[in-house]
């Protein structure tokens, strides 16, 4: 998700369809949060929501309390931010972060980062680096899922003809597993997938480009890699403004 803010005011919205008791959409004052990339909802907090910016800042988070709109950047130890795009909660609780930004599609590899629960935000977290090659050359992407089910990570590329490439990371490599298809049309790039969140109960995937949103349902008992293989199913954002 990418909100572009030229003032202290963030329009957040919210395009994930999780079970949990918080607003579509809110008003957070607040300076440093000044582009908006990743978001993750806590998995060990129903009432806590982790940002990141995108590139040109430093590697930090931000911890957003739903309920009070507190906010609190919290200093990400070990990492680089060359291009952060988007970030996923784990099933054990860890935040998986991915420097994966590529606009002209020339980095020599990519990184996942993880790390713990911060908890409260109050001190630096210290990150695990994964770095990865794609096997088929580099690619540009702005969408990280990790199943909830298995803790697989995975990279969507964003590509303009609508045929993005899903790819697991799998040791050092990105391995492409399947394709997923947007044929929209309009004025906005509408096929470039530029965030990814998975359904918490595991029973789909949520993707937006930069005009609409889509579903990915995973059919009843299939495996939850299965999921790549399901039709998008689109629907309307909220409306957001920066």
């Amino acid at each position: 998700m990418r909100v572009v803010t030229r003032r202290p005011l963030l329009v957040v919205a919210m395009v994930f369809a999780v079970a949990k008791p918080v607003p579509a959409s809110f008003v957070i004052a607040t300076g440093p949060m000044r582009e908006i990339s990743g978001c993750a909802f806590s998995t060990t907090s129903s009432d806590v929501v982790w940002f990141h910016n995108d590139s040109g800042d430093t590697p930090r988070l931000f911890r957003l309390d739903v309920r009070t709109r507190a906010v609190r950047s919290v200093k990400v130890v070990g990492a680089e931010a060359v291009d952060w795009e988007d970030m996923a909660a784990a099933p054990n609780g860890d935040l998986v972060i991915g420097d994966i930004g590529d606009n002209g599609s020339s980095r020599a590899g990519v990184v996942l980062y993880r790390v713990g629960d911060p908890g409260t935000g109050a001190s630096p977290v210290t990150a695990r680096a994964q770095s990865l090659r794609y096997e088929d050359g580099a690619h540009d992407a702005e969408a990280l899922v990790v199943d909830p089910e298995n803790d697989v990570s995975y990279v969507i590329t964003k590509t303009s003809d609508g045929d993005s490439g899903v790819y697991v990371a799998e040791g050092e490599t990105l391995r492409r597993v399947a394709t997923v298809a947007i044929n929209e049309r309009g004025f906005l790039f509408p096929n470039r997938i530029t965030a990814a969140d998975a359904i918490p109960d595991g029973s789909g995937i949520v993707l937006r480009t930069y005009q609409s949103g889509y579903v990915l349902r995973r059919a009843k008992g299939s495996a939850w890699s299965s999921i790549w293989s399901a039709t998008p199913e689109a629907f309307s954002l909220p409306p957001s403004r920066s």
